[in-house]
């Protein structure tokens, strides 16, 4: 709901037509924003919970992130090593 916000509050030339979950009609926007792995059928997966999804080589493109605090950066290496597992082909670049 935090990002949900965040987007309504992009400067209007930038707008981000998006959604949450059950909101809106089937399809209505390009982005959904879901706690939960959509059943729908999207091309790319912005991943901000602490696991990699189990099913995350249906998704074209992934991004996830990797924290400063260590702690969650030992999260992310454990996301990685299970995009890995699962056959996903990773990239990583330094932001």
């Amino acid at each position: 709901e935090q990002f949900d916000e965040y987007l309504w509050n992009f400067d209007p030339e930038r707008f981000v037509a998006h959604n949450l979950k059950g909101e809106g009609p089937k399809w209505g926007s390009p982005v959904e924003i879901t706690w939960e792995l959509s059943q729908t059928n999207r091309p790319l997966l912005i991943n901000l919970s602490n696991n990699a999804p189990q099913n995350a080589t249906r998704f074209k493109q992934i991004f996830d992130f990797v924290p400063y605090e260590e702690a969650l950066r030992e999260q992310a290496r454990e996301r990685y090593r299970q995009y890995r597992a699962m056959g996903c082909q990773l990239h990583t670049e330094n932001l």
